[in-house]
């Protein structure tokens, strides 16, 4: 989790894993383009595509976060910080105002930090382009290219998941010929 007003190119909080948000207060205010906020996984059908920018938290793990400051926050969203486990959030959705679910699977930081970064990197550049004057036609083609990117790590996220769950089922497979 990242705080947007912090620097850009590094995160404010030493985690082992992250779910992929960068947040302003208790709002969606960015989706990390390729960690699992983002990704369809199939170990969370659709949920973690239901977040949107915008959104915001009500609860995490159970737990109101209404007078969390930004650290508690982080904390319990990393819950136990392992990569692989799950964090339910209650959020309320940014265009209909109703509430709904979403679960996340935590990702190892460094295996998307490079996705960080680039993401980091454009939104930085859109941040300053948003300070000078008429920036629209720029940031049209910035949020083009962030748009093909994501569809580009969509489809390597894509490409993983069919491998594992080919070695998975190769395992049983073997595992089945074993007991025979």
């Amino acid at each position: 989790v990242l705080d947007v007003h912090k620097k850009m190119f590094e995160s404010e909080f030493d985690s082992k894993t992250t779910v992929g948000l960068m947040l302003t207060g208790k709002q969606v205010d960015n989706i990390l383009v390729g960690g699992p906020a983002d990704l369809f996984n199939s170990q969370v059908g659709e949920d973690s595509r239901k977040l949107r920018k915008g959104d915001r938290i009500l609860k995490v793990a159970g737990i109101w976060v209404e007078n969390m400051d930004d650290k508690e926050l982080h904390n319990v969203l990393l819950g136990s910080d392992i990569p692989g486990s799950t964090v339910q959030m209650l959020v309320q959705d940014s265009y209909s105002g109703r509430e709904k679910t979403v679960e996340l699977i935590r990702v190892d930081s460094m295996k998307i930090a490079d996705h960080r970064r680039i993401f980091e990197f454009f939104n930085d550049i859109k941040l300053r382009i948003k300070r000078g004057s008429d920036p629209g036609e720029i940031l049209r083609v910035v949020d083009r290219t962030i748009e093909h990117w994501n569809k580009m790590a969509q489809s390597e996220f894509i490409h993983d998941q069919t491998i594992l769950s080919n070695v998975q089922r190769m395992e049983a497979k073997c595992e089945e010929w074993l007991l025979e």
